[in-house]
């Protein structure tokens, strides 16, 4: 299934054409690997300091010629170009990269929940590793708050914002 590229993969396409080394990485999660070529690049240093000479330095550039969606991960298609070593390569360098993406997330947590600091700091987290994220902190809301008055004008909004956030997801 073809489909349009965007949010974090879209950025991550901008900056390697940018040779921008800090939005490259920017494009990761802070414990992201790399598959390249059979080697395995770990955590956001090491993937820094490869981007560094592997992508900035040989000046790589991704024109993109297909997106797919394949089981929940991104798969771009494009025409690579650089000033890295071409020998024995296609005049035309076609190559797939595989990202895998977390989806949308919805967290809800009243302001007087016990998790409402930890489940805050989530969907911080999350937004920092560039996922689409909807936060609903409820002033005045326990854990719960919906089992206890599920009548309520609060219990009744929170269930219609999780069916439409379920929805659109």
């Amino acid at each position: 299934m073809t489909t349009k590229l965007s949010g974090v993969v879209a950025a991550h396409i901008v900056a390697v054409n940018a040779f921008d080394t800090d939005a490259i990485v920017a494009t990761f999660a802070e414990d992201a690997y790399v598959n390249d070529n059979r080697r395995e690049i770990n955590g956001a240093n090491a993937i820094r300091r490869f981007v560094a000479k592997e992508f900035v330095g040989d000046r790589v550039t991704m024109e993109v010629r297909e997106v797919l969606d394949h089981y929940g991960d991104t798969v771009v298609r494009a025409r690579c170009d650089g000033t890295y070593d071409k020998t024995n390569l296609p005049d035309e360098l076609i190559m797939s990269s595989y990202f895998s993406v977390l989806a949308p997330a919805y967290i809800e947590v009243g302001d007087l929940d016990m998790f409402r600091d930890e489940s805050i700091s989530y969907a911080q987290q999350l937004a920092r590793a560039g996922v689409t994220i909807e936060l609903h902190v409820h002033p005045g809301a326990p854990h719960g708050f919906e089992r206890l008055a599920p009548g309520s004008n609060l219990a009744q909004r929170a269930m219609g914002d999780r069916a439409r956030a379920v929805l659109s997801f």
